[in-house]
């Protein structure tokens, strides 16, 4: 039996303003296997002046949420920064979280890859 997976949505492509925050919706990962998310923020064509930020958190319940990983990325002109978080199994939700720097904004996108099914 092969292994089946699927795809979730954390956040789709949004712009940030400079300083400004955005979180995701919470995924629902009690039925699966595992899961990664692939995170990616890009810069215009001036760079913010601080970093941008990438957080991923996790809850039991969906009502308290509790930061297991932050990342920085670049802050380089039209500068692209990728991240993959791999989510262990007995986590039961996830979201993610980003903040854009200061001075500029940036494009940020989460995309979860789930295992469903061990064949």
């Amino acid at each position: 039996m092969p292994i089946l997976k699927s795809k979730d949505a954390f956040l789709a492509s949004t712009a940030l303003a400079a300083g400004a925050s955005v979180t995701g919706t919470g995924v629902d990962l009690r039925e699966k296997y595992g899961t990664a998310i692939v995170a990616i923020v890009t810069n215009g064509a001036t760079g913010p002046s601080t970093p941008p930020l990438f957080i991923v958190e996790v809850s039991n319940d969906d009502s308290i949420w509790d930061e297991i990983f932050r990342a920085v990325a670049k802050t380089g002109n039209n500068a692209k920064t990728p991240f993959v978080y791999r989510v262990a199994p007995e986590i039961l939700r996830a979201r993610v979280k980003f903040t854009a720097g200061t001075g500029q904004g940036s494009t940020v996108v989460a995309r979860g890859h789930s295992v469903d099914t061990l064949g």
